[in-house]
């Protein structure tokens, strides 16, 4: 199995009420820009997340997370780099 998986779980899980409160991670300024108008609006939201040392522990050499949350915001998705 993969003992690092529950990390990257609680990471995500973390990431994803970080995104909620609106703080978009590492997101250039252009993108933080158009999630504020996305949650009047209801179009795509982006974010970012560095990933820490801990969750950094496997061989995919991932170093964020990336979560996308579709137009009218009732779908979202949590995928790695090393998974696009």
């Amino acid at each position: 199995g993969d003992e690092y998986a529950p990390a990257r779980a609680d990471f995500c899980a973390e990431a994803v009420l970080r995104m909620c409160r609106g703080d978009w991670g590492d997101v250039c300024q252009e993108d933080a820009d158009a999630n504020d108008l996305s949650l009047r609006s209801g179009a795509r939201l982006m974010g970012v997340y560095p990933l820490n040392e801990a969750d950094l522990a496997d061989a995919r050499g991932d170093t964020v997370v990336w979560i996308f949350v579709e137009a009218g915001h009732d779908i979202c998705t949590i995928i790695f780099p090393s998974e696009y």
